[in-house]
C-alpha cells in the first residue's frame, strides 16, 4: 500500500484484486507523528499477548480521541485524515485499505451521491460484519488467494457497501433492490459463465452482462441461485471437471488450469469439499 510506516508481517502485493488492499502488521509501543492515508483504512487489531493492554491516544485532523484497548477492536479512518497517535502495548493488526473511487461506486450503486461521502473515524467500531470480511480476507491472503478476482471484487464489494451504509459521518439509508434476477438475464449470466470458466470472469464481467451494478447483482444473482456468483463459478468448475475426468486422461494439473483454478491444490480442495473425494478417486472410480 503502503498502510503504515511499518514494514508489514504478510501483504496482499500478489492477489489479483483492484482497488483494495491488506497488510498485517506487529504493532509495538509507539509514537507515529502526524500522516494521512491515501485510502479508507479499516484496521481490525487484537493484544499480542494477555498482558497487551493500555490506552489508545490518536488525533485525527486535530481532534484527540482516547480508547480503552485490551481486546479485538476495530477502527475505520477516512482517506485523507491527517492521522498521529501513541501507544504502550503490542497489538496484531489486519489493515484494509480501499481507494477512493471504489468507496465512491459503492455509493453510486446505492443511489447515493459520492460527494456526500465522507467516512468518519471510528475507533472502537462495532460492525459483526466488517470483521467478518476482514478475517476472511486474511484466510484468503494466508492460502495464496486461490479464490481469484471473482472472489475478491465480491469481498471489496460488500465490505465498501457497509462503510457507506454503516461508517459515514451523515446516516444512510440505502434500500437494495428486492427479488432475484428476470429468467432472461439469469440466462445470459449463466451462458457467461460456462463460456469463460477458464477466464476467472470477474463480479464486474457479470453484473455488466446481467445490466446490473455490481452490488445489485451479486445480491440478486445469490436469490435466483441460493449461490454467490463466486460459489456458483466454483460449481460449474466442478461440474465441468466431473465430465472431463470421467472423457479424458487430461493430467490434473492441466485440468486444473483449463478450468480457471488457481492451482491444482485449490482445485483438489475444492473438488473434495463438493464432490466428497479427490478428483484422482473419482476418476479412478468412473473407471470402473
Amino acid at each position: 500500500m503502503p498502510a503504515l510506516p511499518l514494514a508489514p508481517l504478510a501483504s496482499s502485493r500478489q492477489a489479483p484484486w483492484d482497488g483494495m488492499a491488506m497488510e498485517e502488521h506487529r504493532l509495538p509501543p509507539m509514537e507515529l507523528d502526524e500522516f494521512s492515508f491515501e485510502r479508507h483504512m479499516i484496521i481490525l487489531a487484537r493484544p499480542e499477548t494477555p498482558k497487551d493492554v493500555g490506552d489508545l491516544f490518536f488525533r485525527v485532523n486535530g481532534k484527540p480521541f482516547r480508547t480503552r484497548f485490551s481486546g479485538e477492536q476495530l477502527c475505520t479512518i477516512g482517506a485523507g485524515q491527517a492521522w498521529s497517535g501513541s501507544k504502550s502495548f503490542t497489538a496484531r493488526g489486519l489493515v484494509v485499505g480501499l481507494k477512493p473511487a471504489v468507496v465512491e461506486h459503492a455509493a453510486e450503486e446505492l443511489a447515493i451521491d459520492p460527494r456526500s461521502i465522507e467516512i468518519k473515524t471510528s475507533p472502537g467500531a462495532d460492525d459483526p460484519q466488517v470483521v467478518r470480511i476482514m478475517k476472511t480476507l486474511r484466510s484468503e491472503m494466508d492460502a495464496g488467494f486461490p479464490g481469484g478476482r471473482l472472489f475478491g471484487d465480491a469481498l471489496q464489494t460488500a465490505l465498501a457497501v457497509q462503510l457507506v451504509k454503516a461508517h459515514t459521518v451523515r446516516k444512510i439509508d440505502a434500500k437494495p433492490l428486492k427479488g432475484g434476477l428476470p429468467p432472461r438475464r439469469l440466462r445470459k449470466v449463466l451462458d457467461y459463465v460456462d463460456a469463460n470458466l477458464s477466464a476467472d470472469p470477474t463480479l464486474e464481467e457479470m453484473a455488466s452482462v446481467a445490466g446490473l451494478s455490481t452490488y445489485h447483482f451479486a445480491r440478486m444473482f445469490k436469490e435466483s441461485t441460493g449461490k454467490s456468483p463466486h460459489q456458483y463459478v466454483l460449481h460449474r468448475r466442478v461440474e465441468a471437471a466431473k465430465k472431463r475426468l470421467h472423457a479424458s486422461r487430461t493430467p490434473l494439473s492441466e485440468l486444473s488450469a483449463e478450468l480457471g483454478f488457481s492451482h491444482q491444490s485449490h482445485f483438489t480442495n475444492v473438488f473434495r469439499r463438493l464432490v466428497g473425494e479427490t478428483p484422482g478417486a473419482y476418476r479412478r472410480a468412473m473407471a470402473w
